[in-house]
């Protein structure tokens, strides 16, 4: 990393993975996107074919 502002000495940064963070991040994501796609699917399941084509609801 460049020095910062007032100093002529940079730095190294580093990024730490813990595993258990990760695989909380992931299920995390995979609950949110499932919960996003069914949820309008369900309302939709329920609509009759000719109300679900106008597009109007």
């Amino acid at each position: 990393m460049p020095p910062p502002p007032g100093s002529n000495i940079g730095y190294i940064a580093s990024i730490r993975l813990v595993p258990w963070v990760v695989a909380t991040a992931l299920l995390t994501g995979i609950l949110a996107s499932m919960v996003a796609a069914i949820t309008p699917a369900r309302r939709a399941s329920r609509l009759k074919i000719v109300d679900a084509l106008r597009h109007t609801i």
